[in-house]
């Protein structure tokens, strides 16, 4: 069931790693990414690699926040791209 007191913010194609060798490479790195922000999930989908956070507005939707998170998601996502890019 999907709750309707949660905003799903995602960042879609950070990076795209197809290679099937690199595979458990990549989610190796991605379950390291997904440690060290905690909060972020980083999903390798369908070969492009996502990033997720489930935002609870269940006490009130604050715009501004969800605009913060998004910076937060754009700099998580700088940090990471580097070794993507050494992967690709």
């Amino acid at each position: 069931m999907h709750s309707e007191s949660v905003v799903d913010i995602n960042i879609f194609n950070i990076a795209q790693i197809n290679d099937p060798a690199k595979k458990a490479k990549l989610h190796g790195l991605l379950n390291d990414f997904s440690q060290k922000f905690r909060y972020i999930k980083f999903i390798d989908f369908e070969g492009n690699v996502a990033a997720q956070y489930s935002y609870n507005i269940e006490d009130h939707f604050n715009p501004q926040r969800v605009i913060d998170y998004v910076g937060l998601f754009l700099n998580a996502a700088e940090k990471v791209y580097p070794e993507l890019v050494k992967l690709q």
